[in-house]
């Protein structure tokens, strides 16, 4: 009786050591990498859904922000990317607000309406230099006759643009002390086009936009 208890009790202690050994080797140190990446919200709910740069979707807990974001705002983060061990693929360390001063980087409804209609002028005239082409809402810097990006463009898919183009692009759009609005469209094989808009405000909901530089 004594053997066979002294038995069970050998047979319980070498498996629960082998369990440990095995939640160790799960566990154990991670390695990894720290990036920075930017992301657009896509959707908030109990949790918010943020569109990467990279094309991944990552859910973000709501009290990790600061305040409750909206969709299709921009923020930049910190990503902890585990390279080994048995840790979670990754974890989001920072989130912060992607701003510049004097530069709105959602373009409204309105916005867009006019942003189209100057972009489908300046697209016209870049092709054919014609009558009333002066008159184009071009800022003076632009010469829309040598822009080659103008003609390959389709002015009716304005929109905000993606978090991967605003990463690229981001050292490109220089804070001025005129107020810009940017903008995305895309060519016909389908490569993004990021827009950049002069703003003079009018009133409260009038906004006048004039054509600054394509990328």
């Amino acid at each position: 009786m004594d053997i066979c208890k002294a038995l069970s009790t050998l047979f319980f202690t070498i498996l629960s050591l082998t369990s440990f050994q095995a939640a160790s080797q799960v566990g154990g140190k991670c390695d990894y990498v720290d990036v920075t990446e930017f992301a657009q919200v896509t959707n908030v709910h109990s949790t918010v859904s943020l569109l990467s740069a990279s094309g991944k979707t990552i859910d973000v807990e709501l009290n990790d922000f600061s305040t409750l974001p909206e969709r299709k705002t921009y923020f930049e983060l910190t990503i902890r990317r585990h390279t080994s061990g048995g840790c979670s693929p990754f974890s989001v360390i920072a989130i912060k607000p992607l701003v510049k001063p004097n530069v709105q980087l959602n373009i409204n409804a309105g916005q867009a309406y006019q942003g189209a209609f100057i972009l489908a002028e300046a697209k016209s005239c870049s092709i054919e230099d014609r009558a009333g082409c002066s008159g184009i809402r071009v800022v003076s810097e632009f010469d829309y006759r040598n822009s080659p990006l103008l003609s390959s463009i389709d002015v009716r898919s304005i929109r905000s643009c993606s978090a991967a183009i605003l990463q690229t692009l981001w050292a490109e759009v220089v804070s001025e002390s005129v107020s810009k609005v940017i903008a995305c469209v895309d060519t016909q094989t389908q490569q993004e086009i990021l827009v950049e808009f002069t703003r003079e405000v009018i009133s409260a909901d009038n906004d006048k936009l004039r054509l600054l530089t394509l990328h």
